[in-house]
Parts: structure tokens; sequence; C-alpha cells
């Protein structure tokens, strides 16, 4: 039986995510405010090309699959980029800041402060509704918000870890891997796996994750494409 985390996007929206759906049997996308991710159960198929019937024109849509996707040659490519699948079932204890971390809470109150890290740092499309998507954490120095991590996508068993970002000012400190760190042992106890992507271009959050406990288990290729029907 096939690993959901194959095809995380789709079993996202037809499992835990389904009340987010929008879209038909062929084709499901997120709100426009919450992610750009459009599923199809078959992406190494034909099947994206059904998302041409879910997307406005001009839309941008993010596609993951375990390799490059065909899409219809009307689609503008903006992003191809292969990236590391890891998942975690067990941490590895003492991983950090070797002071004390106190991670707080993120939520509504503070999105103008996550708006603006995500926008300093680019650790990966984050809009006004991603943080509804599941638990935000994050840290902050002198009310600044210098550090936060949180959840995005969910399958049946699995939670995505997400928007792993530190402000330039406060890198070195071990905030990242804290965060990283605490959402994962969170999910495990909960009987879930914590997984997330990274680009293999970034060995350095790589090996952060690594030191946390995660594992690689999937080459992941992430596209993105600004959607227009055939002519």
């Amino acid at each position: 039986m096939a690993d959901p985390l194959d095809n995380p996007v789709w079993h996202a929206l037809t499992g835990p995510h389904a009340h987010l759906a929008d879209g038909t049997d062929a084709a499901l996308r997120y709100p426009s405010d919450v992610a750009l991710f459009y599923g199809v159960p078959d992406p190494m198929g034909h099947g994206v090309t059904a998302i041409a019937d879910v997307a406005a024109p001009g839309d941008v849509a993010v596609v993951m699959s375990t390799g490059q996707v065909a899409a219809p040659r009307s689609w503008r490519p903006i992003y191809s980029g292969l990236f590391h699948q890891m998942e975690c079932t067990a941490v590895t204890a003492g991983v950090g800041s070797d002071a004390p971390v106190e991670a707080v809470q993120l939520g509504a109150d503070d999105l103008d402060d996550m708006l603006a890290l995500i926008a300093l740092t680019e650790p990966g499309p984050f809009l006004a509704r991603t943080h509804t998507l599941g638990t935000y954490i994050g840290v902050r120095d002198s009310g600044r918000l210098v550090a936060m991590a949180g959840h995005r996508m969910r399958v049946d068993g699995a939670t995505e870890v997400s928007a792993v970002c530190t402000h330039p000012d406060a890198r070195g400190r071990g905030y990242a891997a804290h965060l990283v760190q605490r959402l994962a042992d969170d999910l495990n106890k909960a009987g879930e796996r914590a997984f997330l992507h990274v680009s293999v271009d970034n060995v350095g959050a790589r090996a952060v994750y690594k030191r946390v406990g995660f594992t690689t288990r999937a080459l992941i290729t992430i596209q993105v494409y600004s959607v227009f029907p055939e002519s």
C-alpha cells in the first residue's frame, strides 16, 4: 500500500483537511489565503491537467510529486526544485538551545509579526490564514518575534512541520531546532509521524533536522506554475 506522504496534498485534502478542500474528484485545492497547493490522485500520470478546471486563469499552483509532472504547455513554469521529505517518529533529546527557551503559542493576534518574519526570511509560502492549519509556536526576544515554526499539511497519521524560520539577528541560538523538536515530540506523543520538506540545497537546515531525529524517507519534487487553459 502506498504511503500517503508520496502524495501528501491529495491525501490531506481528501483526509484531515477535507473541510478545506475545493474542487472536483479529479483535482482539489486549498483556499487561496491558506495555501497554494493543488492535489490530484495521480500527479505522475496526466492527472495534473485537471487542475486547470479548478484554478482561475493565472492562479499560482504548487504541485508535489515523487518526480517531474508533465504539465500542459499553456502553463507557465515559475519554479521547480527537489526536496528531502524527512520524517520523525522519535526525537533526539537535548537538541536545541543551551539556554532555556520560552516558546509561546502564536495565533491571529501575532499574524502581522509572523508575516513580517516570513517576508524577511523566506522559508516558503505563508499566507494570511496558513496559521489556521495547526499549532504555531515562536520565540520572542524583547517582544520581537525572532523564530517560529508550525503545522501545515496533515494526512492520516502524519503532520507536516513548516514555516521554520529565524530572524538573522537571532541565528545560532538553536531556536529552530528547539521549536522543531518540540513540535515533533508533541506529534510523536500523539501517535503521529512528523514530516517536513527541505530543499536538497539547504544542507544546513537538513543537518539541524537530522540532529532532531528526522531521516529522509523520499525525494519530492515541488513545481510551481501559473495555470492557464489550453488555447
